[in-house]
């Protein structure tokens, strides 16, 4: 039994989940926390923490919606209402209680725990969300980074100074926080799209370019003549006079393939 999460799942069936996880925890000897984020449309986020397993016992696995094969299946499997094929990855943890995501090599314990936590009550995947920042950082996760095009664009997200002050803060006060700290204003910027978060391209645009997200990849973002594909003609790859949400996206894809490899993922 491994820990997990199961997003939008219906009211209706919390009962019967919480029941199967605190009984299978029970049979395994472990101890399980449970927490419950109510989205307000009928359906929870509900996500477990199992602790005190056995290392000799327990192989990592990362599945949809935090379930695992054998003979646990049956308990945080499809009879418990997860849809398999949309649920979000959910990263498991290992028996030492250390979580595996993307890029996860790079950041401290304390920043892991807090951006799965985070990507949990977001119901977007943790792995999409790092991929995020480090794209937007250059792979450094450093909190006072600034833009390199002198916008004024510093932090985790590239805050920009307007949106700084929007969330209650400054690029300057954002450049003084630790990561970790910084991580409560990547949540409160990210908290109007939650729930709609629903693949890395969506997590991309609310930061680049919010009306497209929830948009098909390919819907156009800039098209020439305008200002706009000037400026972002270095997206446009195939070099149609277009620049797509998914080629908008690619090098923040890329970024999660790295981030996913031995060398940075843990």
């Amino acid at each position: 039994m491994k820990s997990g999460q199961h997003l939008n799942l219906p009211q209706s069936e919390r009962q019967t989940m919480e029941a199967g996880l605190r009984r299978q925890a029970r049979i395994e000897g472990l101890e399980i926390e449970i927490s419950v984020t109510d989205n307000g449309n009928g359906t929870v986020n509900f996500a477990w923490t199992v602790s005190k397993a056995n290392a000799a016992s327990v192989t990592p696995t990362v599945m949809a919606g935090g379930s695992e094969t054998g003979t646990n299946a049956a308990t945080a499997g499809p009879s418990a209402g997860i849809n398999m094929e949309t649920a979000p990855i959910t990263p498991t943890f290992r028996a030492t209680g250390e979580p595996e995501i993307a890029f996860g090599k790079k950041v401290s314990g304390e920043f892991k725990t807090k951006v799965i936590t985070i990507a949990t009550e977001l119901g977007v995947n943790v792995d999409y969300l790092m991929a995020a920042m480090a794209f937007e950082t250059g792979g450094t996760f450093n909190p006072a980074v600034k833009s390199l095009a002198g916008s004024g664009a510093t932090g985790l997200i590239q805050f920009m100074p307007k949106t700084a002050i929007g969330l209650g803060t400054s690029t300057d006060d954002l450049a003084k926080m630790t990561a970790v700290t910084q991580l409560d204003y990547v949540k409160k910027y990210f908290l109007p799209y939650q729930g709609r978060l629903k693949q890395l391209e969506d997590v991309y645009m609310a930061i680049l370019w919010p009306k497209a997200v929830g948009k098909d990849n390919d819907f156009v973002l800039f098209a020439a003549p305008s200002m706009a594909y000037q400026q972002n003609k270095g997206l446009d790859s195939n070099k149609d006079g277009k620049v797509t949400k998914a080629e908008a996206a690619a090098k923040v894809r890329a970024k999660l393939n790295e981030g996913l490899k031995p060398a940075s993922k843990g």
